[in-house]
Order: structure tokens, then sequence, then C-alpha cells
């Protein structure tokens, strides 16, 4: 059964549910993922989605991630493993108890993401060069 697809594979349905002036916690919906990312600050967020995005090779990282451990096999940065796991309509029904925005991870340049957010109308909310901006965003 094929997974009904039309949200972006590089979007991110953002849904904070509880925010004070450190930090956010919520949940993150991507296709590229069966279930929902559950994290409690955002370092947590970009670390694990760009664990996402490394595995589906999509959006291509620019730069090889290096590991000085002996023990760590780097991965190979393309993949071409852009197929939906979950169904888009599952993801656009998501909201967070505080906010809720689509992140769109155009590029990864310099070991940072660049890209765009929206609302959930599919209003830009503004663009992003790297993850200080699109915390700045949010």
């Amino acid at each position: 059964m094929k997974i009904k697809n039309s949200y972006p594979l590089n979007g991110i349905r953002l849904c904070i549910d509880l925010e004070d002036n450190v930090n956010c916690k919520g949940r993150a919906y991507s296709p590229l993922r069966a279930e929902p990312l559950i994290f409690n600050d955002m370092n947590g967020f970009f670390v694990e989605m760009d664990k996402v995005f490394d595995k589906a090779g999509y959006p291509q990282a620019f730069q090889e991630k290096r590991t000085f451990d002996g023990k760590t096999i780097p991965q190979g940065s393309f993949k071409n493993e852009k197929e939906a796991k979950i169904d888009d309509e599952f993801i656009e029904i998501q909201y967070g108890e505080q906010k809720t925005f689509d992140v769109i991870v155009d590029t990864r340049y310099n070991t940072s993401w660049q890209g765009k957010v929206l609302d959930t109308e599919g209003k830009m909310v503004g663009s992003f060069d790297g993850e200080l901006e699109l915390y700045k965003l949010i």
C-alpha cells in the first residue's frame, strides 16, 4: 500500500506544546519518519531531525560527517530513501498546544539548515539560514 503524500518530504510539522523563556517542548511530524518525534528541547529536536534527514539522504547534507571514536562508521551522504512513511493527512491535523508551524528545510549547507517557516494556513512566517534563526522565528 502506497502512502498518500502531498506534504513535502522536507517538511516538518512542528507542534509546540510548552514554551517558556528558555526552551520549547513538543512534537515534530515528518513524512520521513513513521512516529512523531517527541522533544524536550530544541537542541534535541535539531539533532534527531538531522538523523532522520541523514538516513533518508534528503535534504542531502553538503558535508560528510566525521567520527573519531573508531567505532562509528560515517554514513554515506546520498541514500535516496525518500519515501513517505506517514500519511500527509495525519500530519496536517496535528497541532501544538501553544503554537504550530510548518518548517520546510530546503538545504543543509555548512552543517546548518536553510529554509522557510509557514503558519498552518500556508502563509510565510519567515526564512532562516541556520538553526538559531529558525529558533528565533518560532
